[in-house]
């Protein structure tokens, strides 16, 4: 029976960028990984095809200016809550977890995790707004009060503070006339041409992703390359995590890198 290739998702393609730069970074730095993926076929031809197609992918033209962005408060406050929300989601993550599992199911649910750009803004309002149910009660049941109380609580002294989530508040208010509108002066792009330079990163990376992680074996190389994450705290089903708190990505499935 002959297999057929499945077109990756739009998703999945729009992740492609990010994450074959963290694959030729890490080459990049890595002579050993380097000369371990050489020894299956990849050669410097390869490594400038794979940067070539990144460029192309993510927009980037050599010969042309950087398009001007334009600052403004509400750019600011994006870029702000950008940088917040990873280590913040992180903060308040470990603390619920471990000392109120069942507030952390509803803070988490979805789940809830940080993001990058827009994405972020609505991401800090939602974690937000799930705290303020917990401190007013506000559609939590009574016998809940008491654990949310305590949850709070424990958030106000990990730094969490209310002061803390009003400057949140305030950011992700001002934040929300940015959207998902393009930088002033950004040259508008054919989602047709788009998407073929994405798919055609996209079978660059496949490729080389799968390979590498068929020939290099240490948890740490891959977490370096992109091809392993750390494992979240709650671990899927029965399985055991990994002794280093790794979970490695499988690059080989269809629809994921």
């Amino acid at each position: 029976m002959v297999q057929t290739t499945t077109t990756p998702s739009k998703n999945i393609l729009e992740q492609t960028p990010g994450r074959a730069l963290t694959f030729l970074r890490g080459l990049t730095k890595s002579r050993v990984l380097y000369m371990q993926l050489a020894a299956a076929g990849y050669t410097a031809d390869d490594h400038q095809e794979g940067w070539h197609l990144l460029f192309k992918a993510s927009g980037y033209v050599p010969t042309e200016p950087p398009p001007r962005i334009t600052k403004s408060p509400a750019f600011d406050a994006l870029t702000e809550l950008d940088a917040w929300d990873e280590s913040g989601f992180a903060r308040v993550r470990a603390a619920l977890e471990r000392l109120h599992p069942h507030q952390a199911a509803f803070v988490f649910a979805g789940p809830l995790t940080a993001s990058t750009g827009a994405g972020a803004v609505v991401g800090v309002k939602t974690l937000l707004d799930r705290l303020d149910a917990l401190e007013s009660g506000k559609g939590r049941d009574k016998s809940d009060q008491k654990g949310d109380a305590a949850a709070i609580a424990t958030l106000d002294k990990r730094g969490i503070t209310k002061a803390e989530r009003k400057r949140l508040r305030a950011l992700v208010d001002a934040a929300r006339d940015v959207g998902d509108a393009e930088p002033e002066g950004s040259p508008a792009v054919a989602d047709s041409s788009h998407s073929k330079d994405l798919a055609k990163l996209y079978a660059w990376y496949k490729d080389w992703s799968v390979t590498a992680h068929s020939v290099i074996k240490k948890r740490a190389s891959l977490i370096m390359l992109g091809l392993a994450k750390r494992k979240s705290s709650k671990s899927k089903g029965d399985e055991a995590p990994a002794a280093d708190g790794s979970e490695v990505e499988n690059p080989a499935k269809t629809d994921a890198l």
